[in-house]
Order: C-alpha cells, then structure tokens, then sequence
C-alpha cells in the first residue's frame, strides 16, 4: 500500500488515505492509525477503486469521504471510533464545484454554494443547517489538520452590504457579538479560540474588538485601528499611528511594532514570528521577543506552510521538493541556522506530518508510517 495525504486527526487518532496496486483496480482505503503508538484505532475500511484517490473530510465524530470523479458521485461516512459505514451512496456534495463544495473548518465539514450560503453536513452526506450569505468562506487558521475550534465567517449575499456573520461550522449557530446599537461588524477574522471583528458606528472611527467562541466580548477595551485578514494564527491590527500589533485571541496586546504590516506571524515560546514579505520563495520572517518588542534576526524559512512543530528552540521543516534527497530540516529557531536535515529517496513519496503530539512520516515507497523521535533517545 502506498500512504497518500493525510486527512486529519480525532482524539490521538491520524486518518490516512491509502492505495493498493497489487489488485486489476486501484483500491483506496481509508486508514485509522492512534499516534501514541501506532496501532490500528480500526481495521482499514475499503473506499471505492478508481485511478483517482477520494477525498476525505473530517465531520465531528465522523470521516466523510466523497468521489466525484465519475458520475454517480459516491460519498461514504465512517464512525470515526470504530469504522463502520453508516453510509454509503450518491450524494449532492462535491469537492470542486459552483454548489455544495465541501471545505474542512477544523474537524467540521460545511457545503459552500456561492451567493446563498453554507450548509452543514448531516450524517448521511446531505445538507442540514444552513447559514445564508455569500458563501465564500475566507481562508482559515482551522483550515490546517488538527486545529481545533468550528468559527467561520461569510459575507452578506448582498454585495452592497460590508457586514460580516460569523458562526459555528458544528451547527451553524450565528454568532452575534454585543456591540453598541448602531454599530456593524464590517469585517471579522476568527481564530483558534474566538474572533476579532471591525466595529464601525455613523459618528466615530473604526474599533477592533476582541470576542470568545461564544460571542463574548473579551479584553479591556477595542484597538482603533483595521483588522488584518492576511494572517490566520493571531489578530493584527493596523493602527492609526503606523504601528501594527499582534493580539491574542483575549484581547491582550501581545506585541507593537513599526512598519508594514505582515503577512502571517506565528509565537513559538517566547518568540513572535512575522513575514514580512508575500513571496512564498522567499520568505523572510522577522524575530520579536514579545516580551519585551526586540527585534531578532531575520529567518529565510517558511514559518507557513512547511513548518511542522518544535521544542522551542527547534523548528522541523518539510521539504517539498521530492527530488532534493531530503525530507525534513532542523534548524535552530534563535539563528535560523540548519542542524540536522532528515534524508530520502531522491524520488521518494515520503511526507511528514505533526499529528496530536507526535510527528509522523512515511518511508520512502509510501508503505509503511513511523513516527520521529530525537536521536538521543
């Protein structure tokens, strides 16, 4: 078998799609595999055999798979405890398309249909609740494997209108935080832990304010200022003086600097990473103590999409490049200097992944997963 993208993790348990190329047909599984250590959490649960993989979603306390590349376009919903089928049969959901798109938000799944809306997927691979709007879910924190948290937002369908609606991607339950009567939230931008949103009013300047997953304001006050929708992990504002400044999802100022503001920022330890630049081949993200706002030295790694954890001094990073010989880097998160790099096959199929609390890999042939540990133990 041959371990393909790796689909999400519940309760310690990493789910994988895998295919078997011994048999006339491709056959594709979908794998269950505990992180702690290793075992099967369910025996492999057989999906359909074409030459295209399915694709699996994450939906609560399921797994929803779905293949659409030939019509009738099949979906199966497996028990993510214990692997039984509770359905298997046509569906209206797709994986691309104008309607009913599914998108992963956190371990929930939702349909998007441009200019109505987003539904909720019910258990037998139907829509259930629905949430009207536009349907464009913005790019999310709770998009990347293993976050947790259900908040989303949309805009309105009407174009001429700037309000925002955030909700629960579990259950579809809007979320309508407290503001001041006449004021409109014209832009919000959720986290793992709640949202922050721009509060406008007729007769004074723009508000940042911070709110909890349940739509409590949270923090001592609003920031004057704009909302940042380029990063995904912390809110940003852009405030009035030319500073910007990173928050935590409470409400708390966690850093104020000069300059422009970045692309994305991530904390590790005591540490706040931002990009200060859009070009993904060339990343540059710049060191703060957040502490105390010193500036550190500048790292030409991608604190994005390629790294994978750390001990906080630390950093692994995936290597995309399947030609390059290598899989992952160590590199010291205080220097940016490179200290071990993790070797493969120059053509090899291996990927790694931070799964729960372990980082996991597959070997080169793409048979076998196995998790990482340092050297010296």
């Amino acid at each position: 078998m041959e371990a393909v993208p790796y689909v999400g993790d519940l309760a310690g348990t990493g789910f994988f799609i895998a295919k078997e190329t011994t048999t006339p047909d491709t056959q594709w599984w979908l794998i269950a595999v505990k992180t702690r250590d290793g075992q099967p959490a369910f025996p492999p649960v057989s999906l359909n055999t074409t030459s295209e993989p399915p694709r699996c979603f994450l939906n609560v306390d399921s797994v929803l798979c779905l293949n659409d590349y030939r019509a009738p376009v099949t979906a199966w919903v497996v028990d993510a405890t214990s692997g039984r089928v509770s359905y298997q049969g046509p569906t209206d959901l797709r994986v691309d398309g104008a309607d009913l798109t599914v998108r992963q938000i956190g371990v929930a799944s939702v349909a998007t249909t441009q200019g109505q809306g987003v539904f909720g997927v019910g258990p037998r691979a139907t829509t259930s609740w629905f949430v009207p709007g536009d349907g464009d879910i913005p790019p999310n924190a709770l998009d990347e494997p293993g976050a947790t948290g259900f908040l989303t937002t949309q805009s309105a369908s009407d174009p001429r209108s700037s309000a925002k609606t955030v909700f629960s991607a579990r259950d579809g339950r809007v979320v309508t935080p407290p503001v001041a009567a006449g004021a409109e939230v014209d832009e919000a931008v959720t986290y793992p832990g709640g949202f922050a949103a721009e509060v406008t009013t007729d007769d004074g300047p723009t508000e940042v304010q911070f709110f909890d997953e349940e739509g409590q304001r949270v923090g001592d006050r609003g920031q004057s200022g704009r909302l940042s929708t380029a990063t995904l992990t912390y809110p940003i504002v852009e405030g009035d003086n030319g500073k910007w400044m990173v928050f935590a999802p409470d409400g708390t100022r966690i850093l104020e600097a000069d300059g422009e503001v970045p692309t994305g920022v991530r904390v590790v330890g005591d540490v706040l990473f931002a990009n200060r630049t859009s070009n993904a081949s060339f990343p540059e993200w710049q060191q703060y103590d957040w502490r105390t706002g010193k500036e550190g030295t500048t790292c030409p790694f991608d604190m994005r999409s390629r790294y994978r954890g750390s001990d906080d001094e630390v950093g692994v990073f995936a290597v995309d490049n399947p030609q390059a010989g290598i899989l992952a880097r160590g590199r010291s998160l205080s220097t940016c200097d490179e200290l071990w790099s993790l070797p493969a096959r120059a053509d090899s199929s291996a990927q790694i992944w931070h799964i729960d609390t372990a980082l996991i890999r597959s070997s080169d042939d793409g048979d076998e997963l196995m998790s990482l540990v340092p050297r010296n133990q």
